[in-house]
């Protein structure tokens, strides 16, 4: 069985040092994977733990964004789920290979998994978000499925 994890890059990486412990008193840091030196400001990106949690699992992890490049504080994570290949951003709008379906990343990550966009009842295509958080049900028979917030 192959295991599948959807994410997106919110789910890998935060700007904030440190998250409330799940006891909900303690508060866990976070480790440091980038900082991006913008202007007079430094910007610090630090791992949520969750891709390396997944990974450890055995999960072959896709990221979709609504974001159409990569930037500096990209680079550590990319490397972890196996490279571009596995990284799916949005096509600029105006570019050639731009359309409603390919547009955003997440359409691409549903048709290499071979999943139907979901619709509203009306046949109107749901929004990437709720697509994301609907996709457990329809994925294909053969592969385990987790979301990036487990």
């Amino acid at each position: 069985m192959k295991k599948i994890a959807v994410f997106s890059t919110t789910d890998i990486f935060t700007t904030r040092s440190k998250v409330m412990g799940k006891d909900g008193r303690s508060w866990l840091l976070l480790d440091k994977k980038a900082h991006i030196v913008d202007g007079p400001s430094i910007r610090q990106f630090y791992s949520t733990g969750r891709l390396e949690k997944a990974l450890a699992e055995g999960y072959t992890v896709l990221v979709g964004s609504a974001r159409t490049r990569f930037g500096q504080h990209d680079m550590w994570w990319i490397g972890l789920v196996g490279g571009i290949e596995n990284v799916y951003f949005s096509m600029p709008h105006g570019h050639e290979n731009h359309n409603e379906m390919c547009g955003n990343g997440y359409h691409r990550i549903f048709e290499r998994l071979e999943i139907p966009w979901p619709l509203e009842k009306d046949g109107k295509r749901v929004f990437w978000s709720r697509a994301i958080h609907d996709l457990a049900p329809h994925i294909k028979q053969g592969h385990e499925f987790k979301p990036g917030k487990y």
